[in-house]
């Protein structure tokens, strides 16, 4: 169920672009979108698997998931804490 409720949010509301986003950029959106669809908190799956979800759809773009130890490491989808998208929230 909780992956129907990350595919639901991410078909209506997250495009795949050449421009790099934010994990925080797009969290914020889901959070606005589950507000919106009056998906309650407990309902919500956590932080964690909608990074999670977040990555694997990365990887499977024509863009890929490379990530680096450091910032200074210079990573297309900067580093594990802070990871970067080319995935953009239609809301922002």
């Amino acid at each position: 169920m909780n992956n129907d409720i990350i595919t639901n949010w991410f078909d209506n509301c997250v495009i795949e672009t050449d421009g790099l986003f934010s994990f925080s950029e797009l969290y914020s959106s889901w959070e606005r979108w589950c507000d919106e669809e009056g998906v309650i908190h407990k309902q919500r799956p956590t932080k964690k698997e909608i990074k999670a979800t977040l990555i694997s759809i990365q990887e499977e773009s024509k863009y890929g998931f490379m990530i680096g130890k450091t910032k200074a490491d210079g990573a297309p989808n900067g580093t594990k804490k802070y990871p970067l998208f080319n995935l953009k929230p239609l809301d922002e």
